[in-house]
């Protein structure tokens, strides 16, 4: 006698092996992917080993992967980029205007595929000032530089810079003359209110300082925000130097200085300013961007960056400017 299978009975046969294939892969794929857990890890990505017990995280090198906000380099051709004449005579058609650079005192060369300060001079101690091309004289005794572009936020100025004279001088305290070398602008707002980090100085020395409107230096006052550090250099040998600026949660802003070429990762330099009072503020004081108080805070609105030099010839490039 033959038996006689119906179609129905063929259609709940072939469902029950489907279900059960089905139920040995998902067995299988849940062997093989980890329970998703409810710590952080959770939320790396799935390229990483997930870890159950949470392991001490590695300190983020300050310049992994950094989004360059600028990157500032020389004209090919030598000769003068901008100076002082280009910023206070704007109306002229003879003057060298630069799109990135804006410059109250002195001159910006290119030379060999860096920036440089040309010979410093005083321009015959301020009795005249330089031309339309710095023929007469490039007053870089007095080297005031600044980028045309602000930034805002917390960022990082990287730059590559070589002393090219002996500014060295043991007896500086004496002379008033320590401050002589190269410096960092940060948050520049105007020349009177502003943040700077000095470095390759003639006392051998680097620091951390704000100046705030109102006073006796250029109509404004100068406060170390970190301490001055010794860390030398030698004439005619490139430094690589970056100095880094952020808000804090609570308003006040740190600063710290480091030598690439030392570390990365460890700062020679930190300052902060929390603001403070400045005892040389007076109600008869008009400098630009003063305060209506002796108190002042500190400077969390964006603004330029850029090198300024006292008495020294220096070059410098790679300079960078990017976000933290």
């Amino acid at each position: 006698m033959k038996l006689r299978i119906s179609k129905r009975t063929y259609i709940l046969a072939g469902l029950i092996v489907v279900c059960a294939a089905a139920s040995s892969v998902l067995y299988v794929a849940r062997q093989r992917s980890p329970t998703p857990a409810t710590s952080s890890a959770a939320t790396e990505p799935s390229s990483q080993t997930h870890v159950l017990d949470k392991q001490p995280q590695p300190a983020t090198n300050r310049l992994a992967a950094p989004k360059i906000l600028a990157s500032l380099t020389p004209p090919f051709a030598n000769g003068l980029i901008t100076n002082e004449y280009a910023y206070w005579n704007q109306g002229m058609a003879m003057r060298k205007y630069s799109p990135d650079w804006q410059m109250t005192s002195g001159s910006l060369y290119a030379h060999d595929g860096v920036f440089w300060t040309g010979k410093p001079d005083t321009c015959d101690h301020d009795k005249t000032s330089p031309d339309a091309t710095s023929t007469n004289c490039t007053d870089s005794s007095v080297f005031r530089l600044n980028t045309a572009k602000i930034f805002a936020g917390n960022i990082s100025v990287s730059l590559k810079l070589r002393q090219l004279r002996n500014i060295h001088n043991a007896a500086c305290d004496a002379d008033d003359t320590c401050w002589y070398g190269t410096h960092i602008w940060l948050r520049y707002q105007n020349q009177f209110n502003l943040y700077y980090v000095s470095i390759n100085r003639a006392d051998g020395n680097v620091a951390i300082k704000r100046k705030v409107p109102c006073g006796t230096d250029n109509s404004g006052t100068y406060f170390v925000l970190g301490k001055y550090v010794r860390h030398n250099f030698q004439p005619g040998a490139w430094n690589m130097y970056t100095a880094t600026i952020q808000t804090n949660q609570d308003g006040s802003v740190t600063i710290k200085l480091y030598d690439d070429s030392d570390s990365t990762a460890t700062p020679i330099d930190v300052g902060t300013d929390r603001g403070g009072t400045n005892p040389r503020w007076s109600t008869s004081c008009k400098t630009p961007g003063h305060y209506a108080s002796p108190a002042y805070q500190p400077i969390t609105a964006a603004g330029a960056v850029g090198v300024r030099g006292d008495y020294a010839e220096f070059e410098f490039t790679n300079f960078k400017i990017a976000a933290l």
